[in-house]
């Protein structure tokens, strides 16, 4: 019996009724009834609806039968990682992007008289502890750096890291290898939990944290201490459970832990890498356009296949150092996109489409580079958008941000190839932090291509209808 089904017959013992009685009741064939209570056969949207006020269901009853209802339409799988990546959008919506930092002189002192023999660190929060305060010890460094083999999993360092990085101006080089565990075959769930985990942290952090991976299919059975932590002056063990903890101050264990971290980094792949150069990132953008396909969402529609070359030259601004390069660059990749033969899809919002008509601003080239395109240009821009979608040329669509929130500092596109690319977008034109992450690790590849062809016909979209009648508002009464 499925999650639904076995949900379906609690609900049905609480009234007290036979399956005939609820299914007379509520409207809905006994026979389907029974077997969609077995798992046999999926109930219409209908049906279920229907039985939902037929038991007078709460608003948290409702939600949590929606969801078996789609995680049984969808497949446990896919419903997961889908669920999976429309959480990692809110909680990145909700990231602060600020750029205001302090200076380290928080620190906690870390004066500990320094032992011949180890130290052995018990329970959960004592290992916390001792984490936190060779990590504020390594801030007072020079040169600080740090060398970790923790999964992903580990909320504490994580979020530790991203609260040092968040807040202080620091040097800190943090390099992560993460097992990605696979026990029972290739598991995208996983995939997309550790991107969960590392992506805020390395829209953070830049390129001051870089994490790897490799893949894992072995038990941790008889080592104590499988994981551990290097600073310039520390070597922490680390136990599986983090209920302990070896803090080792001989510089020899050190030394051989660092040329196996050394080693072992040899043998892993990138979890993502990040480029700055703005040449650099706008070859990106171009490695995301297949001749049959392009995939994006982002606040902001993308219109890049109507723009023209003529467009282009007359927008990027005069003054801007390479701008022959720059123009040739950018023409080359908006000739790209209008030539995209099959799949077109855009996701955006309502306010970000409303927010261009209003300012002219395009988030497809770095606003230090491009003017404003003028109101004539802006409409001429959303109506061709308008068009191409009513003719089925675009799969676009606005998103319903009740349901799906989309951070405004992001944009993300995957190619048919199963290659994440995630650009930043300026805030403002005093904002430099443009740069392109890239993930290349195909399970997570292949979960956001999933979510962008399941997203047409899912409840985090409007429809088409409604998506033109959106635009044919804003078009109206700008």
């Amino acid at each position: 019996m499925t999650e639904f089904g076995d949900f379906l017959k609690k609900q049905i013992e609480n009234t007290g009724e036979s399956i005939s009685a609820v299914a007379r009741g509520a409207g809905v064939e006994r026979t389907t009834l029974h077997k969609a209570i077995s798992g046999e056969r999926t109930l219409s949207y209908i049906a279920m609806q229907k039985l939902m006020n037929y038991f007078h269901m709460s608003p948290h009853e409702k939600n949590v039968f929606t969801e078996y209802y789609n995680m049984q339409m969808q497949g446990r799988k896919f419903f997961n990682t889908r669920k999976m990546i429309v959480n990692l959008l809110k909680e990145l919506s909700e990231l602060p992007v600020g750029n205001q930092k302090h200076s380290p002189e928080f620190l906690a002192e870390y004066i500990e008289s320094r032992k011949d023999d180890c130290t052995i660190w018990s329970g959960t929060y004592a290992v916390r502890n001792i984490m936190r305060r060779l990590i504020d010890c390594e801030l007072k460094e020079k040169t600080p750096q740090i060398r970790i083999f923790l999964p992903a999993e580990d909320e504490f360092m994580m979020y530790y890291l991203y609260n040092i990085f968040s807040e202080y101006e620091t040097g800190l080089e943090v390099t992560h290898i993460i097992p990605y565990l696979v026990y029972q075959g290739i598991d995208r769930e996983e995939g997309m939990k550790i991107l969960s985990r590392v992506l805020p942290l390395v829209l953070t952090a830049s390129e001051q944290y870089r994490p790897y991976f490799y893949y894992s299919r072995s038990e941790i059975l008889a080592v104590p201490f499988p994981f551990y932590m290097i600073t310039g002056k520390s070597l922490l063990l680390i136990s599986e459970n983090f209920e302990k903890a070896c803090e080792v101050p001989f510089w020899n264990f050190r030394e051989h832990y660092g040329i196996h971290f050394t080693q072992a980094l040899k043998k892993c792949v990138p979890m993502m890498t990040v480029q700055k150069d703005i040449f650099t990132v706008l070859k990106a953008y171009s490695h995301t356009v297949e001749k049959s396909s392009y995939y994006t969402f982002m606040n902001q529609p993308c219109m890049g296949k109507f723009y023209t070359n003529e467009l282009i030259e007359r927008k990027i601004k005069k003054e801007f150092p390479y701008r022959e390069k720059l123009v040739a660059e950018s023409q080359r990749r908006f000739s790209e996109l209008a030539s995209v033969t099959k799949e077109y899809f855009t996701f955006f919002t309502a306010s970000g489409l409303k927010e261009f008509m209003e300012t002219g601003i395009i988030s497809d080239i770095p606003r230090q580079v491009i003017d404003l395109v003028t109101e004539k240009e802006r409409y001429q821009l959303v109506e061709n958008l308008k068009n191409e979608i009513a003719e089925d040329k675009i799969m676009g669509r606005v998103v319903n941000d009740e349901r799906l929130s989309l951070p405004h500092y992001l944009s993300f596109s995957v190619n048919a190839q199963n290659k994440v690319d995630i650009f930043t977008l300026q805030q403002d034109q005093q904002d430099e932090s443009i740069y392109n992450i890239h993930i290349d690790e195909p399970l997570i590849g292949a979960s956001f291509l999933d979510f962008v062809h399941f997203l047409p016909k899912s409840e985090y979209v409007f429809s088409k209808e409604q998506t033109l009648e959106i635009i044919d508002k804003l078009l109206r009464n700008p």
